[in-house]
């Protein structure tokens, strides 16, 4: 959008989110999953705190906050990264079939005996900054990411 485009250094690249890379990504908050463990007293306080109660609670809030409730084919391609160890949830398989339906690449790197909290030890931050790089740079170095003389 124009609008929000502002005077910035990089006019002839677009501001649009591009590519992400998701990491221990939550992506379906209508799965059996999350209605389970958000109505779990010791484990869903984040679930109750961020969307305001369980969600039984609340099953309009969270369909609104779900990123796979809201695909479409103008998003962006996605790369998860997820540790071995983490709940498979994390995987976004179902996010990342929908992504492939609409003709949007996705793709998923798991970094071997990691966590969900594996940003803290060198060996898998490492192994997560070079499937991030490898994606943007496949991704990003596209024509097809320059902004056009229309927008």
């Amino acid at each position: 959008m124009n609008d929000l485009e502002g005077e910035g250094g990089k006019a002839e690249f677009s501001s649009a989110i591009q590519a992400a890379v998701p990491m221990g990504a939550q992506t379906d908050f209508l799965s059996a999953r999350t209605r389970e463990i958000s109505a779990i007293e010791a484990r869903g306080t984040i679930w109750r705190q961020f969307l305001g109660g369980s969600f039984d609670d609340q099953p309009e809030t969270y369909r609104l906050a779900s990123p796979l409730a809201h695909l479409d084919n103008a998003d962006p391609p996605c790369w998860f990264i997820s540790g071995e160890t983490d709940d498979p949830s994390t995987r976004a398989d179902a996010f990342r079939r929908r992504l492939n339906e609409l003709g949007i690449e996705s793709g998923l790197t798991i970094i071997e005996d990691a966590p969900h909290p594996f940003l803290g030890k060198q060996i898998w931050f490492d192994e997560m900054l070079n499937a991030a790089d490898a994606f943007f740079q496949s991704t990003l170095k596209s024509p097809i990411h320059l902004k056009s003389e229309n927008e």
